[in-house]
């Protein structure tokens, strides 16, 4: 995935949700999938096209 768009998976080191996090927040559990829906974006036609092949080659590499 392109740098432009940063992904935290696993672990948040940014700013917390709650007080109740101390960051960073490291996910000990197991995560059996994740979906990402980008809406009402402002993605060059380029950008988009890009977006689809990257999620085409992690189906694929499952």
């Amino acid at each position: 995935m392109d740098s432009k768009w940063p992904l935290d998976i696993g672990e948040d080191t940014g700013t917390p949700v709650s007080g109740d996090y101390r960051v960073p927040f490291k996910f000990t559990g197991e995560l059996g999938r994740g979906t990402i829906h980008i809406a009402n974006h402002k993605l060059t036609e380029a950008e988009l096209q890009q977006y689809r092949e990257g999620r085409l080659k992690a189906a694929l590499a499952q």
